[in-house]
């Protein structure tokens, strides 16, 4: 996101507070009314639902300095899912009407945050398309690039992804045994390395290279 963007958006979240949570906290409920919309400061939160045999099914992911959640806040429709800190994180909160008001008194916020939710809709509907096509090995590769180009970072080499080797598998709608199996086959062939609870790119590059080199 560009910095003169950022700076805006920071300059108006500053009159409300920071508060710090840890990782594994929920900031919304399923289906609760949320308290306002959150601004990442630093660290990390997830959106996910529960599936009909109580498992998650991650949808999205969010670092600094990205709103949520846009769609109540801008649309009030209701809200149907968790968001759950991913690592310590700092967060502020603001009114829904306060936030509102600032990204239609902003046109160049309210572009710059219409470009990323069709970024973003353009790689859930590549997700779509590799759960319902893709081995499983394919999956992971893609969804490692997906986290990667998330965090908007300009290192190809040792990017560390602060998401552990079994959540990435519920991005990827695959079981714990199948993300350590496609895991073991990226550590062979020294792509990722996983330390501290993180995933470790090790050469970005290589990672796009053999996704775009599987059929």
């Amino acid at each position: 996101m560009n910095k003169n963007i950022v700076s805006k958006i920071e300059e108006f979240y500053n009159q409300y507070p920071a508060r710090a949570w840890r990782a594994g906290q929920i900031l919304v409920q399923a289906n609760d009314h949320p308290q306002g919309v959150y601004f990442i400061e630093s660290g990390g939160v997830r959106q996910y639902t529960i599936d009909h045999r109580g498992g998650e099914i991650v949808v999205n992911t969010f670092h600094k300095p990205e709103l949520f959640p846009l769609s109540w806040a801008l649309n009030d429709t209701k809200n149907e899912y968790y968001f759950e800190t991913i690592v310590d994180s700092t967060l502020r909160c603001a009114p829904q009407e306060e936030v509102f008001a600032f990204i239609e008194n902003n046109p160049e916020v309210e572009h710059v945050m219409l470009l990323r939710v069709y970024r973003g809709l353009d790689r859930l509907l590549m997700r779509m398309v590799h759960l319902m096509s893709s081995s499983a090995y394919v999956r992971v590769l893609y969804e490692l690039v997906i986290q990667t180009k998330r965090l908007e970072t300009s290192k190809l080499q040792n990017i560390v992804l602060p998401i552990k080797e079994f959540e990435l598998g519920t991005y990827c709608g695959l079981t714990p045994e199948t993300i350590s199996r496609e895991f073991k086959k990226l550590k062979k062939r020294k792509l990722v390395r996983v330390s501290n609870n993180e995933i470790i790119i090790v050469d970005f590059a290589r990672i796009e290279a053999e996704l775009d080199k599987q059929p």
